[in-house]
């Protein structure tokens, strides 16, 4: 019946009035027989003819009847199959819903860090289970809990602070949608304190308003306590290198004052004799006590007592010896050619005793009655990690000859070959419009520490 009646809402109006004509006949048709059947003969034909037009008279309402019935009967039905329609697309939205809660539910559960709602007033809304295990309260205890009974008071005058702020400038209408994140000591239920990160946002309705806030807060305490651990290493280190700059100020201070008193007997020592070739030698080691003494002097004199800058150091030695020898710039003239380089106490000294022989080299044998010695001084660096140390004069050279190799050429070059062989390097010495001396030695981490000058 059912089938039968939406086939019947399908049709059209017209369709429907053919079938009210049909419902008349057939009506009409009933009556008639009826009539001959029961009153043929005893009732006039003009009766009969009025019981068909009754009949029609009375198909025609029950048409329209049919027409209401078949209609609402109609839309009822596809207002259940749209209803069901809803309902099931509710269910599954619902239960879909419900699937993403159990998510998250899970999550909060098994992470370590709170999460948490709160209101405009302060007060907690909604806290994740593991609020029992960094505070100690349930969840249930946890709501309605406000920051003044979470917090101590020096952290909570600062996340007040923060909070009022943010409210002022709600209402003044400059908000402040950005995520805040401080470290603050947290008081748990028993009392005890810890440090905690809490990191928080605005939560807004639908029209903007400021409706609370939403956060986590996470136990960084071992951190914190790893942090000032760190911080007390590193002070008390800091007291122990400046401890050990006092006492490298007062080593380097007093062995150059130890060379310095070695440097004044040996001038006493000149003085009091007449032998001119003990003059020469005590000369020749009062500038080599220098030449070391000069090294302590410049560490004692700057903050950084590991390098020197070799470029002050070697004119100031020049201009040491020239003063010993009692020569004026007008004699004796100096260029360098050194690169802005930093050397170590280990390669320093060794250095600075081979400039000072082969420069007491230059004063003796190179110098003519005429002066205009010229002395030249070049220190570089190569891409290979190695360090060309050149010093020359503009006298009349090397002796045709002569092996400066050679163990029987005096003191001072032996002195200087064994230096080149503390620093496992090499020595070229040539004549090139005077002497020349070229050594090349690997810049090492044992010799020294290099740094570049800014």
């Amino acid at each position: 019946m059912h089938k039968i009646i939406l086939k019947i809402a399908q049709l059209s109006d017209w369709t429907l009035v053919l079938l009210t004509v049909f419902l008349a006949e057939i009506l009409t048709l009933t009556f008639s027989s009826i009539q001959s059947l029961l009153l043929w003969g005893h009732i006039p034909k003009h009766i009969v003819f009025m019981g068909a037009v009754d009949a029609f008279l009375v198909a025609l309402p029950l048409s329209y009847a049919m027409i209401l019935i078949v209609r609402f009967s109609a839309r009822t039905h596809l207002e259940k199959e749209v209803l069901e329609t809803e309902v099931g697309e509710r269910i599954r939205v619902e239960e879909g819903l419900q699937h993403s809660i159990r998510q998250l539910q899970l999550v909060t559960d098994k992470v370590s860090d709170v999460f948490w709602t709160m209101d405009r007033s302060g007060a907690l809304i909604y806290v994740s289970p593991s609020v029992q295990r960094m505070f100690g309260y349930t969840p249930e205890e946890a709501d309605g809990k406000t920051l003044g009974e979470l917090l101590r008071p020096e952290s909570l005058e600062i996340a007040l602070r923060a909070f009022k702020e943010r409210l002022r400038r709600e209402e003044t209408g400059d908000p402040d949608n950005s995520e805040h994140r401080y470290e603050l000591m947290a008081r748990r239920k028993d009392g005890s304190t810890f440090w905690a990160e809490v990191t928080s946002s605005p939560m807004r309705d639908s029209e903007g308003r400021l409706t609370g806030f939403l956060g986590i807060t996470r136990n960084i305490h071992e951190r914190k306590l790893a942090e000032e651990q760190l911080k007390n290493s590193e002070e008390q280190l800091r007291a122990s290198l400046g401890q050990k700059n006092i006492l490298l100020h007062e080593v380097h201070h007093r062995v150059k004052n130890n060379l310095a008193i070695i440097s004044a007997l040996l001038s006493l020592q000149v003085r009091q004799t007449g032998d001119q070739k003990l003059k020469e030698l005590c000369t020749e080691s009062q500038s080599r006590i220098h030449a070391m003494a000069y090294v302590h002097e410049q560490l004692y004199m700057q903050d950084d007592m590991e390098t020197v800058n070799f470029e002050s150091y070697a004119e100031g030695l020049a201009y040491y010896l020239r003063h010993t020898y009692r020569l004026s710039e007008n004699d004796v003239s100096l260029s360098t050619d050194i690169e802005s380089i930093t050397l170590g106490l280990n390669i320093l000294i060794p250095c600075g005793l081979i400039l000072n022989e082969l420069i007491t080299n230059s004063l003796k044998h190179a110098l003519t009655d005429t002066g205009g010695l010229r002395i030249s001084i070049a220190l570089h660096q190569s891409g290979d990690g190695l360090v060309n140390l050149i010093m020359g004069d503009n006298g009349p050279g090397l002796p045709e000859g002569l092996d400066p190799f050679s163990e029987n050429k005096g003191l001072g070059m032996n002195i200087v070959n064994q230096l080149v062989g503390q620093l496992e390097g090499d020595m070229k010495v040539r004549n090139n419009e005077g002497a020349e001396f070229s050594i090349t030695f690997p810049l090492k981490e044992t010799h020294t520490r290099i740094s570049r000058l800014s």
